[in-house]
């Protein structure tokens, strides 16, 4: 199981940073050169890593199973895009109230939840999507 955590977290990286390199001018953020956005973004995207690796153990413990990324079930990647959905919301509000970041005009706002879209769709997708490819290269289990 280490090797398929390890692909997880590559795979996830890999995801997360191309995903929040797309999205800069959807924040207020100012940089102090290439070095610096680059920076940035490499810590948030260790941040995403990290929320995944938590809604892995999260699955595991609802299924009591942590080879689950490796079975041919629905079930888990519905969970996964559900427990991301709810990260980022929660991420995000908390980010705006605390003013650890902004939104720019360009980011479309969630209705009802007042949060920027692209991040809510970061992990809602992300999540499920980052345990697919990593079960396609282990091959399916049932």
């Amino acid at each position: 199981m280490k090797k398929v955590i390890a692909i997880y977290l590559i795979v996830a990286f890999v995801f997360n940073f191309i995903w929040e390199m797309s999205q800069v001018a959807l924040y207020k953020l100012h940089f102090n050169g290439v070095l610096d956005l680059i920076l940035v973004h490499l810590r948030a995207t260790i941040g995403d890593v990290i929320i995944l690796l938590v809604i892995y153990a999260l699955i595991s413990l609802i299924l009591k199973d942590t080879r689950w990324i490796l079975k041919n079930k629905i079930l888990p990647l519905v969970l996964t895009s559900i427990l991301g959905f709810i990260f980022a919301v929660v991420i995000e509000k908390y980010a705006l109230l605390t003013w650890r970041w902004g939104y720019s005009e360009l980011m479309p706002i969630v209705p009802f939840v007042g949060v920027g879209l692209s991040p809510v769709l970061q992990l809602t997708i992300l999540a499920p999507l980052v345990s697919f490819v990593t079960r396609k290269l282990f091959g399916k289990s049932n």
